[in-house]
């Protein structure tokens, strides 16, 4: 098992929630806020599943795309998390579309 460890110094300097925030992306590798996305991404998915998959995946996907603009702006995340949730978004679209055309 690898020994991580992490110096816990910046803690007590920490003045607000950004700080908070920064120090436990830090901490975590830089894959606390990417973990924060994926979850809402599912809970969309869960919570709007009656309109249908494919809607909700579109819904959850624009949703986080959003935000991960949002914290890419803050230097949170970096560009690829974001043109992930666009290519998600660009996919379910290009599926919807496809599907009424279909019908």
């Amino acid at each position: 098992m690898p020994n991580i460890t992490v110096d816990m110094t910046n803690v007590t300097q920490i003045g607000g929630l950004y700080d908070l925030a920064t120090f436990a992306d830090y901490a975590t590798g830089h894959l606390f806020f990417l973990v924060i996305l994926i979850s809402i991404f599912i809970i969309l998915i869960f919570n709007l599943r009656e309109q249908g998959i494919d809607k909700a995946v579109a819904a959850g996907s624009f949703a986080c795309l959003l935000l991960s603009l949002f914290l890419l702006q803050l230097k949170m995340v970096q560009i690829v998390v974001p043109v992930i949730f666009a290519m998600m978004l660009a996919a379910t679209l290009m599926f919807l579309r496809y599907k009424e055309r279909r019908v």
